[in-house]
């Protein structure tokens, strides 16, 4: 009988968390499985990718913490053989869930730091702490994380054991670099010239408000552009800064662009100002892609970028030493990651060896389950 894994989140945002539940999801099938993509809304960038479109069941519910009815009645009624559930507040209903249907294994998936400013936390922990959770993910099956540092903060704040916890980092398949690009999207890239890049959600935490200030403080060319790649409820707020500094001829907020390659492979360097990540997954496509990478010093980022040996790390919110990167990117002070390291580095990240380690990880949980 075919073995049924459900993958859970709160909506179809363009996040590198939903992206990496369609590469895990779309490894699976091919090995096997039957996937259902439950999302508590299924609104979102990514509602029109073809996996979302095979296995998406929506719960259509306004907040995902509204849910918690509608996704237990999920696991009565379709009793999938695993869940794996990612973004904190999919792994909060998931560790009800695995309370009130301990029947249905769950594996919850941190893709983000825990330890971040109080601004930037999400508003359960900011009220309630990691009690809560704490308590939750007792019947987890396994906590999956991304990046050594966030298992060793999920062992610390969560009181997870050792031996509950996987370290998995993530991976896409990326575009074969001949892929042709759309004729609207190639035409609209070669008319920015020469163009910085970065790439993520318009939120807060992604600190896409310090790397505009430091591009306008950065003394470079002036036919150099900022292009930002990506939307979210900071676009109007991230606008009128633009509109404020005079630059909006020189500093792009581009939207969602799916896939992101052909930006990448055009641009003249990467930067990341974000105050916080689990991985950074958006650092290891720009490394792919070449190009010269600065970015925060922060969990998961620090090993993508291997503590700093094939490119720049920058302390959270050192807005001179943003302004520092654009100007050695601009100048080529900065340069791409030597291609023998990165490839001997980017080893651990390739999709198969990715996949394989999910694979094992829900087969590990399988055989448990059949166990007991």
């Amino acid at each position: 009988m075919t073995r049924r894994i459900a993958l859970f989140l709160p909506s179809l945002n363009g996040g590198g968390a939903e992206r990496v539940a369609i590469f895990v999801g779309t490894y699976l099938e091919r090995h096997g499985y039957a996937l259902d993509l439950v999302a508590a809304n299924g609104a979102g960038a990514l509602a029109d990718d073809p996996f979302v479109q095979r296995h998406l069941v929506d719960l259509q519910c306004p907040a995902e913490l509204l849910a918690l009815r509608r996704w237990c009645a999920y696991l009565k009624r379709v009793r999938p053989d695993a869940v794996i559930s990612l973004v904190h507040s999919a792994n909060f209903l998931s560790g009800i869930g695995a309370w009130l249907v301990p029947q249905v294994p769950v594996i919850v998936a941190i893709h983000n730091t825990l330890i971040k400013q109080p601004a930037h936390q999400w508003w359960v922990r900011r009220l309630l702490g990691f009690g809560p959770e704490r308590l939750l993910y007792r019947r987890a099956a396994l906590v999956q994380t991304v990046s050594q540092e966030l298992a060793d903060q999920a062992h610390r704040l969560f009181a997870i054991p050792r031996d509950k916890l996987v370290n998995t980092y993530n991976s896409v398949d990326l575009p074969p670099p001949d892929q042709p690009v759309p004729s609207a999207d190639l035409a609209e890239i070669e008319r920015l010239g020469r163009y910085i890049v970065s790439v993520g959600r318009l939120i807060p935490i992604k600190g896409f408000d310090l790397l505009i200030a430091a591009f306008a403080k950065a003394q470079i060319p002036s036919d150099f552009r900022l292009v930002i790649l990506g939307d979210g409820p900071e676009r109007e707020r991230l606008q009128a800064q633009i509109d404020a500094s005079g630059l909006g001829d020189r500093i792009t907020l581009a939207g969602f662009r799916d896939p992101v390659a052909p930006w990448l492979r055009h641009a003249q360097g990467f930067v990341l100002a974000t105050h916080g990540e689990g991985f950074g997954l958006v650092v290891l496509e720009a490394l792919l892609a070449g190009l010269p990478v600065a970015a925060a010093r922060v969990p998961g980022v620090v090993e993508v970028m291997d503590d700093g040996r094939i490119g720049r790390l920058f302390e959270v919110g050192d807005l001179p030493a943003i302004t520092r990167a654009i100007e050695d990117i601009a100048s080529g002070a900065l340069a791409p990651p030597d291609r023998d390291a990165l490839s001997a580095h980017a080893a651990k990240f390739d999709p198969e060896a990715v996949g394989q380690r999910y694979l094992r990880m829900i087969e590990r949980v399988l055989d448990s389950d059949q166990g007991r």
